[in-house]
Order: C-alpha cells, then structure tokens, then sequence
C-alpha cells in the first residue's frame, strides 16, 4: 500500500501483516478472488475492491514461517501473480533473566542502531564482540579499576553504579533505553518496512555475539572500558584501542 512495486517475492514476518494492493490495467477487469498457497502459512484477509479507483486492497496475514504463493484472478484467469512470499520466524530476544538477554539488550542499547548515518553491519558486529570482550574481561579480573569489585557475574559487571545507562536496576530498564530496545526489535519484526531488513540483521547479530562463545581479547594488555566517543579516557595509564559508531574502547596500559 505504499506505492512501492513488489516485484517477484516480498517479505513478511510470522505473526504480521502484510498491505497489498492489485492495480489492473486500464482495459482490464479488477481481482475477484485473491488467494494464498498454502493457508497454513499465509492467509489473504480484508479483501476491499475499490471499483471507482479500480484497484483492490488486501492484507497477507501471516501464520508461520515458510513460503507461500499469492495469486489474484479476474474470471478464473489470472490477473496478478503468482507473488512468492517468504514468511520469517518472528525475532524475540533471549529470555532477560539470562546472560543473552542482558548481553542482547546491553548491544541493542549502547550501539548505534541502522538508522545512524555511519551504521554499517560490520562496524556493528565488531562493537559488539568488543563489547563483551570488555564485559567478560572485567568479570574474569574484578577490580574497583573497571567498576567490577566483587562481581561474581554479568549481571553484578553491567548493574556496577555509572556504567550502563539504563542498566542500574536489570532486568528493569529505563525507560528510554526500553524505548529504544523496543524501537529496533519493532522495526526488524515489521514487513514493509524499508528499514526492516538492517534492523533484522542487526538484532540477529547482536543474539547471535550474546550467545555465541566468549570472544578472544584482540590487544595483548585487555580491553577494559568503552565510552562515548570524545568523552576522553576513563583514567590515567590506558590506550584508546579503536572507535567505531560513536564508542571508543580502551585497553589497560599507556602508550609507549
């Protein structure tokens, strides 16, 4: 319904809707049946024939996640289609009361989303296995140095006082850092949705870092911090490691 051609295969998200609409020629006649193949994945729903505009409306409701088939006919002959339309599982995040549900939330809030500028899918996965580089780090050498005296978890690392913006109080966020989380969760579930495949790719990357396998420190001395970039080092004797989207990581030690 946006105006945007489908083309041979759209995209469409189980447990969503899809908007559609057939626009015959001008010598032909409008749809009087539009059906989906199989019904158990897609199923066609509030079917509006608009005969002044001459054109049809329609919505894909989709069941499951699979492929389905879309056809519009006009006296048994086709008139539109066959339209392939691949249905996706729904994205939900790891359960939060987790260690990939803390991590998952944790990337999706501290770095930059698709909708910056300067996002690339990349830079995003990089930030991220940086991130829990950080995290698993402080955890494995607790010190009042990075905030994580006494920790004896990622939860106890990522609730320290003035670390996490939002994250003091988890599983209970703030509700502007709720906001943003729901935000790139929303859009990556939302057929139509131009946005929706970086924002897929992104949330899928950031489960994929939170329950993948701890990894590797890249620098020899230990990532143990990261911070907006510009905000300046977070102490005396550490080496700014790399700035990606907006966060600059540092590494215990000074320049040499």
């Amino acid at each position: 319904m946006a105006g945007t051609p489908t083309g041979t295969k759209v995209t469409a998200v189980a447990g969503g809707s899809l908007a559609l609409k057939v626009i015959p020629g001008s010598k032909e006649p409008m749809a009087d049946a539009i059906t989906a193949t199989p019904s158990t994945v897609a199923v066609i729903k509030n079917i509006n024939h608009r005969t002044t505009a001459h054109f049809s409306t329609f919505d894909i409701s989709c069941v499951v996640a699979g492929a389905a088939t879309v056809t519009a006919t006009a006296a048994g002959k086709t008139l539109a289609g066959p339209l392939s339309v691949e249905v996706l599982s729904r994205l939900v995040l790891p359960d939060a009361a987790t260690d990939a549900g803390l991590l998952t939330r944790l990337f999706l809030a501290e770095v930059a989303s698709p909708g910056a500028t300067s996002w690339k899918l990349d830079d995003a996965k990089t930030c991220m296995t940086l991130m829990r580089v950080v995290l698993e780090n402080r955890l494995a050498t607790p010190s009042s140095r990075w905030a994580s005296a006494g920790a004896k978890n990622l939860g106890d690392v990522v609730r320290a006082p003035n670390q996490f913006q939002g994250f003091s109080k988890y599983p209970d966020l703030s509700s502007d850092v709720k906001t943003v989380i729901d935000d790139i969760l929303n859009v990556a579930n939302k057929a139509g949705d131009r946005r929706m495949a970086n924002n897929r790719a992104h949330v899928e990357a950031a489960i994929a870092i939170a329950t993948g396998g701890k990894p590797a420190d890249p620098t020899k001395t230990g990532l143990y911090w990261w911070r907006t970039a510009g905000t300046g080092a977070p102490g005396t004797g550490v080496t700014a490691y790399k700035t990606l989207l907006g966060n600059t990581f540092y590494q215990e030690g000074a320049k040499k």
